[in-house]
């Protein structure tokens, strides 16, 4: 048999067993049993209620200011230490999940929120998927859901923004002449599948590339618009008939500027192509310079393209192809980063978002014509 480390000696057994006639033994206290220490009864947990928007702040502030840690807190204000370990941890806002029917906006809130809306032009601009992180605390507390179907209730949309454009009292004359004119030779929709559209816009990583605000049903978005300005990027160049589109084309930078020669030589030879194998009857472009002038006039005529009298300027709401580049703009932004994008990726996606516009989308724009003739009269 092993030895035990620790050798027993004849004064150490006399020792212990000295010690044991002296011990007592332990007296359980009066009622308790050894059932009751075996199966101690439950104690109910205490019940903590939420706490509110301002009893997070005041912790978050005794926690800052103070230096307090959680339990120093805890301590010396009525808040457990959960809850205070909670509050410096959490959101200000309490979030807890409710069940049921989610919670509207009444007249009251409504009134509210249209008077914040209408406070600052800054507070038109946000997005309504982000008004509740802006929105006073009384209305902070509503969903996007809530917020949007009050905004509807009152009459308000989401629109773009447009750009400011000044039109003189005979531009006006001028429009309504043209629209007149083009009702009485194209009065279907189906009439301008066959006519050729194109234009050019700016390809830039600024991120905004067009700009939503919330107006009334009863405003002028004119009275909202815009002032252009010249972006740094590239000049893409696009045309679509129809639900046909052609081929997209970048206007290099060491091209410099339109002019009428650069515009004969480079940008003419594509549409004659696809203003034949498109079998059109018939091509819109603006009126710059580099249209207009006598030498792409007499090339236009040499190829047998006949061209669409334009109305006088200012008037891109006449021209469908705007309309594809903001589903252009949109996509890019949907798919990129285009703040992170460098130039050769920013080409790319403009190229990949020009492939992407769907046919039917083009048609669509097509068959709008009539009615877009038609609000001008």
């Amino acid at each position: 048999m092993r030895k035990s480390q620790f050798p027993t000696t004849n004064a150490t057994i006399t020792f212990v067993a000295s010690m044991a006639d002296t011990i007592q033994p332990i007296q359980p206290p009066r009622g308790l049993t050894i059932s009751s220490l075996l199966n101690p009864p439950l104690t109910p947990k205490k019940h903590h209620s939420e706490l509110t928007r301002e009893q997070y702040i005041e912790i978050q502030a005794l926690q800052k200011y103070t230096h307090w840690t959680y339990t120093e807190i805890a301590s010396k204000t009525p808040y457990t230490y959960r809850q205070v370990q909670q509050a410096c941890t959490g959101p200000v806002t309490p979030q807890k999940k409710k069940c049921g029917r989610r919670k509207l906006l009444a007249t009251p809130q409504k009134e509210k929120l249209q008077l914040w809306i209408l406070q600052d032009g800054v507070h038109r601009q946000i997005p309504w998927s982000d008004l509740r992180y802006f929105l006073p605390p009384e209305l902070s507390c509503y969903g996007e859901v809530a917020l949007t179907t009050a905004l509807r209730s009152l009459g308000y949309r989401r629109a773009i923004q447009p750009r400011r454009i000044k039109r003189t009292e005979a531009n006006k004359r001028s429009r309504v002449a043209f629209v007149q004119a083009q009702l009485r030779l194209r009065p279907r929709s189906e009439d301008w599948e066959d006519v050729g559209f194109s234009d050019e816009t700016w390809a830039t990583t600024d991120p905004l590339w067009k700009r939503r605000i919330t107006i009334h049903d009863t405003e002028d978005p004119e009275s909202f618009a815009l002032l252009r300005r010249k972006p740094h990027g590239w000049m893409f160049w696009g045309q679509f008939a129809g639900r046909q589109k052609g081929v997209g084309f970048f206007w290099e930078k060491e091209w410099g500027g339109i002019s009428a020669h650069k515009y004969t030589f480079l940008v003419v030879p594509l549409i004659a192509r696809f203003y034949r194998d498109s079998g059109l009857r018939i091509y819109q472009q603006d009126n710059a310079p580099s249209h207009a002038a006598k030498i792409t006039r007499e090339t236009f005529r040499t190829l047998g393209i006949k061209t669409l009298q334009w109305p006088p300027p200012n008037s891109p709401d006449l021209n469908p192809i705007e309309n594809v580049w903001f589903w252009l703009k949109d996509w890019v932004e949907r798919n990129y980063n285009i703040q992170g994008l460098k130039p050769p990726e920013l080409r790319l996606a403009v190229e990949a978002a020009w492939e992407a516009v769907p046919e039917e989308f083009l048609l669509l724009l097509a068959h709008s014509m009539v009615g877009r003739l038609q609000t001008v009269i």
